[in-house]
């Protein structure tokens, strides 16, 4: 995943958490994504 930000995010630096979890959602999910957008 960090190739993906750096490619297609190559001037900026996310910020990134993330959490260990037993299960997602479904069982054919791989990752789950939550995205917090700001816009001003």
């Amino acid at each position: 995943m960090v190739r993906l930000y750096r490619h297609y995010m190559p001037n900026h630096a996310p910020i990134w958490t993330q959490v260990g979890v037993a299960a997602l959602g479904l069982p054919t999910m791989r990752i789950e994504i939550r995205v917090t957008a700001i816009v001003s």
